[in-house]
């Protein structure tokens, strides 16, 4: 499936409450799904849930014959679904991207220990959790902690820089030879230094280091 929104309502909360951080995760799927099921390339997605139920308004194209239709199901709610956790933490989850094998999902949180407890919660039914960005939601606000959204890398880009980080090569004192790395890959290695070119050129563009 391609790249598309989704909401979701946490029920049974009407209170109001200031949202600082905004937090993107990937998450490895812990089962199938049934936006699985839908035909074509989803556009848009609307996820609601409740305590037993997925309920689901999609926009969806059909590349045969280029028509878009809109879809609504409703399905038992997944033992593993990720969202009802963040629903569980009054967060509405948004999901991002959905993959074969993982869920980029975006959601608002007041502070700190509530991601950490929606992660802490989310590895228990999923094998692999990762943060992929924390961003101040107040942009006006001068922070020491520099946010780097690892979702606008590539996922080439972010293979390499995870080869590079795990073999030593950012390191101080270390010297690993990029061939060396490249070879690890399986790629070139003019190839890797275009990728790690990029990525490091994206992460240093949005530190925006004034040095």
């Amino acid at each position: 499936m391609g790249v598309h929104r989704s909401a979701a309502v946490p029920a049974g909360s009407s209170r109001s409450e200031e949202r600082e951080l905004r937090i993107v995760l990937e998450i490895e799927r812990g089962g199938p799904c049934s936006l699985d099921d839908l035909a074509g390339r989803v556009l848009d997605v609307d996820v609601r849930l409740d305590e037993e139920t997925c309920n689901v308004d999609a926009t969806v194209k059909d590349d045969e014959d280029d028509q878009v239709r809109t879809v609504f199901f409703t399905d038992d709610l997944c033992d593993h679904c990720p969202g009802k956790i963040f629903a569980k933490h009054d967060c509405l989850p948004r999901y991002r991207r959905i993959d074969d094998g993982s869920f980029i999902m975006e959601t608002y949180a007041s502070d700190t220990d509530t991601v950490a407890e929606i992660v802490n919660e989310v590895r228990t039914i999923s094998d692999h959790v990762s943060v992929k960005s924390i961003v101040p939601t107040d942009d006006g606000e001068v922070s020491e902690i520099d946010i780097v959204d690892l979702t606008s890398l590539t996922n080439k880009q972010r293979r390499a820089l995870h080869y590079a980080k795990e073999a030593g090569y950012y390191d101080s004192g270390e010297s690993v030879p990029l061939d060396h790395l490249a070879e690890r890959m399986g790629v070139s290695t003019s190839a890797l230094s275009q990728l790690l070119q990029r990525a490091e050129a994206n992460v240093l563009r949005q530190l925006d280091c004034d040095c």
